[in-house]
């Protein structure tokens, strides 16, 4: 009897310790995960401080791109410079955990610096081509007032996600949005503008044709 009980024992006591070797790896393994839980979290709230940084500041460098375009044109050439494309985006630290920042805010901030080197692209290839100084620079001035706002935009969209204290890099005494709406308005409403006379003189020159090919059908009948 007492035989039986010792045996039990044993196996309580095995149990015991297979028990205590489970959990002991149960708590080891929690441990690990909380500890790159919490590095992961740390990295990604970086790397959006960091990449709202380069936002903001491309946006502010476009908005200043403007600025200089028309005091250059408006001071013939005394003052600010010409400006022929949008701003190059000098792209995002090198430092930045994308994998921590999650695929579909790493495909956001990679498709604006795609989007942009397309818009670089095509305004290159009108100089190319058209060389009008008169109609590509304001529609630089427009994309450019565009890009910086979809840059903000994109900023914004961060620092909603932000799981720490509010993000806030803007100028207190200067709207970079502001004038950058302010800009986009202006030149869109003038390319609007243009593009409205372009149609009307058309259709006065089809207008203008279409009575001599009339008139010259009844001289001939």
């Amino acid at each position: 009897m007492a035989a039986t009980q010792t045996a039990l024992t044993s196996i309580e006591i095995v149990t015991l310790v297979a028990g205590s070797s489970v959990l002991a790896a149960v708590v080891t393994q929690g441990v690990s995960w909380l500890r790159d839980h919490m590095k992961s979290r740390s990295n990604r709230e970086f790397a959006k401080v960091y990449l709202v940084a380069a936002l903001e500041g491309y946006a502010a460098e476009a908005s200043n791109a403007i600025s200089d375009s028309e005091n250059y044109e408006t001071s013939d050439g005394q003052i600010g410079r010409p400006v022929g494309n949008i701003p190059m985006f000098e792209g995002f630290p090198d430092t930045i955990d994308w994998r921590s920042l999650g695929a579909d805010t790493t495909k956001q901030m990679l498709s604006f610096q795609v989007d942009l080197e397309s818009v670089r692209a095509s305004i290159a290839f009108e100089w190319d081509v058209v060389g009008d100084e008169d109609l590509i620079v304001p529609k630089v001035r427009e994309k450019t007032a565009l890009v910086g706002l979809k840059a903000l935009q994109l900023a914004a969209a961060l620092q909603a996600q932000h799981e720490g204290a509010p993000i806030d890099l803007s100028n207190p005494d200067w709207s970079v949005k502001s004038a950058l709406q302010a800009d986009l308005e202006k030149y869109e409403k003038r390319r609007l503008t243009w593009e409205a006379r372009q149609e009307a003189m058309i259709e006065e020159l089809n207008a203008h044709a279409s009575s001599e090919v009339g008139a010259t059908e009844s001289d001939e009948g």
